[in-house]
């Protein structure tokens, strides 16, 4: 009797594990899609957080910096840019890297200090719904990826742009790509290495 009641327990559970594999296939799927399609858009959507603009030069984002310095959007903290977030929970200190490809801004990268330092996931899921709202209704769509190491990683994508939420260690990461520079970039990162074999 114990036995077939341990069959009929372990029966749903295993039913449960491999309807989320099934299902996680999808999305992986779907996401892969999304990004493929999105790194073949025209960039038409270039502005995205504070008002930067894909395409602007170091020294432009550097301005714009200073304009929001002077707005009080921004401050100084340890000589570096710092942002205020706020989410429904804390506030986490926000400071920026910026990418450029050929001085073209094509990546934005916010990254998350807050209370919650022993985790940053706990900090990428507080910007992550604070984000929800807008994403809706700016016509952005999720996607749920799960990558080769098992983890989980987060994004949202609307035409060109692809907006990835990540955390390593106790920092969250929110980081916008401008998608179609990435086909740019590894077509000039394919001629560089031929150039390199034909060296030998």
């Amino acid at each position: 009797m114990k036995r077939i009641l341990f069959i009929f327990t372990i029966i749903p559970f295993v039913f449960s594990c491999q309807t989320k594999q099934k299902n996680q296939e999808q999305w992986n799927k779907d996401f892969e899609t999304a990004l493929a399609e999105a790194q073949k858009e025209v960039a038409s959507e270039d502005t995205i957080f504070l008002n930067f603009r894909f395409g602007m030069s170091e020294k432009e984002v550097i301005n714009h910096f200073n304009s929001l310095l002077k707005e009080k959007k921004v401050y100084l903290k340890n000589n570096k840019y710092t942002y205020d977030f706020h989410t429904s929970k804390t506030t986490l200190d926000t400071k920026f890297e910026a990418e450029y490809f050929n001085d073209k801004l094509y990546k934005f990268i916010l990254l998350f200090d807050g209370d919650n330092t022993m985790d940053g996931s706990l900090n990428m899921f507080q910007v992550l719904n604070t984000f929800k709202e807008k994403a809706l209704s700016d016509g952005y769509r999720l996607y749920i990826y799960e990558n080769l190491l098992g983890e989980t990683e987060y994004y949202y994508i609307k035409k060109n742009i692809v907006i990835q939420f990540s955390n390593i260690g106790s920092t969250a990461k929110m980081i916008y790509t401008n998608q179609p520079v990435i086909e740019l970039i590894n077509q000039e990162k394919k001629k560089q290495e031929k150039s390199t074999i034909s060296d030998f």
